[in-house]
Parts: C-alpha cells; structure tokens; sequence
C-alpha cells in the first residue's frame, strides 16, 4: 500500500494485518508473474542488462516482488556486487521479516515526496495493482513524485487490473442456456457492485486510458512548463494491454494449469471485494434511519451481496465458468538531459 489515507480507499483494508491475506498477496504475485507476464519481472521493453543497478519497488507491501527480483536476475550478484533494491510502503507491519541481501523496505506514503536522497537513483520503479488503493488524484501526486526517484534515462513500469477489465467465460458444454445465462448474470451484477464501492472513494474505474491519460496530462516533455512546476520530463515508450487467465487460453505463452489458477485467485479477490463492499453495507444499516434515509435501504444490498457470495461459492464448486481479464501495462522513460 502507498498512502496513509487508505483506510478511506483502499477496498481490503480490513484484512491488511491478516496472514491469509499475506498469502494470499504471495498467490497472486506468482499468477501475476505467470499467467500474465510470462514469468517476467521486468517488462520486456525495459532493458534488463549488467547496468541495472538500483532498482524501487512503490507500493511494496511485504516486499515479495523485490525479494523475487533479487533472486532471479541479481541472484549471482547479492554477494559479490549487491544492487540497490528499495521497497516503499505506509504499512511497514506487512513487512517480510527475512528480506534478500541488498533489499530494503521504507516505510513511506508515495503521495507525499521521497527522501531527497533516493532522488535520481534508480534504474527502474516498479509499481503494480495500485488502483484498489489510491485515489485518482492521489496518483497524480504519487507518479510525480515516483519520476523525481529515477535517474536521467531510468524506466517507470506500471501493471495494473481492476474489476471492469475481468470476464467469466463458460466452459460447462451441458449447462442449459439459460443456467449458462444466470451464472454470468451472477458475475457481471457482482462485478457491477465492486465498480460502485470503487468510485464511492474516487478509485480509478477505467485504467487503460486513465493509465495513458496519466502521464499525457503532464506538462510537455523537455518543457519550460515541466521544469517550473517541478515535474521531470517523460515519455510513454509501450503502452499493451495484457490478456490472463481464460481470455489467453489460445496463447501459447500460456501454460494450461495457470488459466485454473487465475481464475480461482480472480473468482477469490471477487468474493473479497463483495465482502468489503458488504462490510460497508452493513455499516450503514448501523446508523440512525435519519441519517441512512439519503442511501436508500442498504438491508436490500446486504442481501443482494450475500446471495451473490453464495451464487459465486457454487460456481467456484461447480467449475461451469472460468475467470479472465486483461491487464494494462505501460512503460514509461525519463529523458536524458540534453
């Protein structure tokens, strides 16, 4: 996580401190790593070569990303030549115990300016599965201050997933049409209510455009403009969006046993996502009927949630639907100075 403010948006934050959530965070960086990227780290227009150096991690949580990057491409350097490889996150409880040698873990709101001396250090800043956490202003503030952290020539790369980029797919050939027709009803109603929790604290719903529109509404690259206002001029090198799960079964990159694995963890982060969206339901139903009279009934959502739960649980059980999404994915340089 990034800001101190998350207990207002991040939508998991109730499970922060929890282990099975720590567990849960490991599941879903080896899906990530596999069933989207293709068993990268770093995005293959980010030149990973014996130059790389200094590496940051923004939004770290318990650092496995780092404690992975440092295992697998500096794996025959920790020792001899360490590099350097920070992870910034405002929950330092979640910190792993045992980092790898050359890893460190700070404890930092993002959206607030770093420590001058992490200033033009890194070769490259790795930020991933933010959009459940920052508001969309709140980026704006965290992406400038991320760009003052890389060296002149140093990448910015950027994943991300949400709710409106994932799909349920059928995969039962003897479900009727109709039960075919009720199970995605299932999904896509579900999916409608994480939408809603997202934008109550003004998360990002859409975040292939917002992810270009992002860097597009800073000031021109190389400009008089960017330099007063502070900014440090960048520019969009790679921009995709990524298919996982059942959306890439016909991609050969794909191994089979991850489209299961996917969608299990996505039909998992689901059914957490309806369960804060509950948690919030149920909230509301506490408060005095004056002050829920401008809501409307939340006792009706709280059932509409928990029927969909159950819905979910069943078809996790009864394997008809597999889960898919796509991922957009950007890269990001900043410039060298003339």
């Amino acid at each position: 996580m990034t800001t101190n403010t998350e207990h207002e948006t991040y939508m998991l934050y109730h499970r922060r401190d929890q282990i099975d959530e720590e567990q849960r965070l490991g599941a879903q960086h080896k899906v990530v790593k596999h069933a989207v990227f293709g068993g990268r780290l770093i995005f293959s227009s980010v030149p990973a070569n014996e130059s790389m150096n200094a590496v940051a991690d923004v939004g770290c949580g318990t650092g496995l990303w780092l404690n992975d990057l440092a295992r697998t491409h500096f794996g025959d350097r920790l020792h001899s030549n360490p590099p350097m490889l920070v992870g910034f996150d405002v929950n330092a409880k979640a910190f792993t115990k045992s980092p790898e040698r050359g890893v460190q873990l700070v404890e930092h709101d993002c959206t607030k300016p770093f420590d001058e001396r992490y200033y033009d250090r890194f070769d490259l800043v790795n930020m991933r599965a933010l959009a459940y956490a920052v508001p969309e202003e709140g980026f704006y503030s965290l992406i400038k201050n991320v760009l003052r952290l890389l060296r002149p020539g140093g990448y910015l790369q950027w994943g991300e997933s949400g709710s409106k980029l994932w799909k349920a797919i059928p995969v039962d050939s003897e479900s009727s049409p109709a039960e075919e027709h009720s199970d995605l009803a299932t999904i896509e109603r579900s999916l409608e209510i994480v939408d809603e929790e997202r934008s109550t604290p003004g998360l990002v719903t859409y975040l292939p455009n917002f992810m270009v529109r992002s860097l597009m509404r800073l000031p021109p690259l190389q400009s008089v403009s960017a330099l007063a206002q502070g900014y440090d001029p960048v520019s969009i090198i790679h921009f995709e969006i990524r298919p996982g799960g059942a959306s890439a079964i016909s991609n050969d990159r794909l191994e089979p046993q991850w489209v299961d694995v996917f969608s299990k963890l996505t039909f998992e982060a689901l059914k957490l996502l309806l369960n804060a969206a509950l948690i919030r339901k149920q909230k509301l139903m506490e408060r005095p009927v004056s002050q829920t009279a401008l809501s409307g009934t939340p006792s009706d959502s709280v059932k509409e949630i928990e029927r969909l739960q159950g819905n979910i649980t069943e078809l996790i059980s009864g394997g008809k639907v597999r889960m898919g999404g796509v991922f957009p994915a950007r890269v990001a340089r900043k410039a060298k100075p003339y």
